[in-house]
């Protein structure tokens, strides 16, 4: 975050946490937050595959990767 006053920031889908947290410049919002209170100009330093969502799916994309590979090799064994 880049400005000088401070933000009331919904973190909830990624923390847990039930109220908003307060942030000020130099604070590192996460993709997904949402502002409840406040305006302050902002960077975006992460997108796509480097954020924890695009790793989350990634994880998930190798894990049905290797269920298919599994699923592959178990009809050729029973062939």
């Amino acid at each position: 975050l880049l400005g000088a006053l401070t933000l009331s920031v919904d973190q909830a889908a990624l923390t847990g946490e039930s109220l908003p947290v307060t942030m000020k410049k130099g604070d590192i919002a996460k993709m997904g937050a949402t502002v409840k209170r406040g305006e302050m100009e902002a960077m975006v330093t992460k997108t796509g595959k480097d954020t924890f969502f695009g790793r989350a799916a990634g994880m998930v994309a190798n894990a049905e990767q290797a269920g298919r590979f599994r699923t592959v090799l178990f009809n050729v064994m029973i062939f």
